[in-house]
């Protein structure tokens, strides 16, 4: 296999990985510290769900930005296919989620701020410049 290619594919299941332990980790620590497995802590209120998106929302910037920090290339295409399959993967979740997991606007509002989040992630991510700052010096004097 080609170096861009593996890259790509480490950035995806990289960013994918990064959403998933933030999110995993969260979970288990409201069990371990409040002693509710995941459907009851994120269902207590409408405010715990909300608490529940903006998480969600965090962790897919942080998904975006590690996307784009392993294929800094192409930063913003890398996040937003892991984006894109997040996606896919909580719209499966959500159809195959058994009993009343969560509402649905709650899924919904996941999936259709997935995408936009892991974008904002990759932007976050610094352009490296391809031309060295010496040179700016040298253009500022006219030489």
């Amino acid at each position: 296999m080609r170096m861009p290619l593996l890259k790509s594919v480490a950035a995806v299941v990289g960013g994918i990985a990064v959403y998933s332990l933030l999110l995993f980790g969260a979970t288990a620590a409201g069990d371990a510290l409040l002693g509710r497995d995941e459907t009851e802590l994120i269902n207590g209120s409408v405010g715990t769900q909300v608490l529940w998106l903006i998480w969600n929302i965090a962790g897919m910037v942080a998904a975006g930005y590690a996307a784009a920090i392993i294929a800094p290339r192409a930063r913003v295409g890398h996040a937003i296919v892991m984006g894109t399959i997040q996606a896919l993967f909580t719209l499966g979740a959500m159809f195959t989620a058994h009993g009343d997991v969560s509402p649905p606007w709650l899924w919904i509002s996941v999936i259709a701020i997935t995408i936009p989040a892991a974008w904002c992630g990759a932007r976050l991510r610094p352009v490296r410049s391809l031309v060295d700052p010496s040179e700016f010096a040298t253009l500022a004097k006219g030489e």
